[in-house]
């Protein structure tokens, strides 16, 4: 006789969803935020894409153009790079193992990275990110605004629900919305479609963002 369990619990594909606070936001903001308008005064023209609103948006390649150039940059890449390596050793700790895989000699490598500065109304309808595995957005500065969703990431669900029975209430909301807070940064699977609630104030809303591949 063993005392083997009867039953066992999986759970598979985990999507996971990570919240963390920029430990050099304050001494990091001023750089930041010359840089976007030192950017912005260089390039006054927005990159034009479908999903974006009333909005001003950077090249994709604003971290390895000014890396060595602006310390508040360095400070929030390094903090990119160290927060994937956290959320992507989570969702992959058993199927790096099974492959047998070395993860001594894994590197995060930033595909594209960007900055918004949203203006009054500026928002970006639902997309996803191609070319990577991670994505993420960080809040720079928000303004003065009393609206809890102004300006707030919100996540659409991949799963849908068919029953509508208590069986899968766990998958009724097909819509997760995130707290905007200055200083914090969302990370999230890249395939996850995702946008923003409209920014309402006359102080910009401004985000830096980027995606992340994990490389042998």
């Amino acid at each position: 006789m063993t005392n083997e369990p009867t039953s066992e619990l999986l759970q598979l594909w985990p999507i996971l969803i990570m919240r963390r606070r920029f430990p050099k936001h304050e001494e990091s903001k001023g750089d930041l935020l010359r840089l976007v308008e030192e950017y912005m005064a260089t390039n006054p023209k927005s990159r034009i894409a479908s999903e974006n609103r009333n909005l001003y948006e950077s090249e994709y390649g604003i971290i390895p153009k000014y890396y060595d150039q602006n310390t508040g940059l360095k400070n929030l890449t390094d903090f990119f790079v160290e927060s994937f390596r956290e959320i992507s050793t989570a969702a992959n700790v058993t199927a790096w193992h099974d492959k047998g895989l070395d993860t001594d000699k894994f590197a995060v490598k930033i595909t594209a990275s960007w900055f918004i500065n949203y203006l009054d109304g500026g928002n970006v309808e639902p997309h996803d990110h191609g070319n990577s595995s991670w994505s993420c957005s960080y809040y720079l500065q928000l303004g003065d605004t009393k609206d809890a969703k102004d300006g707030g990431t919100y996540l659409l669900s991949p799963l849908k629900q068919k029953s509508h029975d208590l069986g899968d209430l766990y998958i009724e909301n097909t819509r997760f919305d995130t707290r905007a807070e200055e200083g914090f940064t969302l990370f999230f699977p890249s395939f996850l479609l995702h946008g923003s609630y409209p920014h309402r104030g006359a102080d910009p809303r401004i985000i830096f963002s980027c995606n992340a591949e994990v490389v042998g």
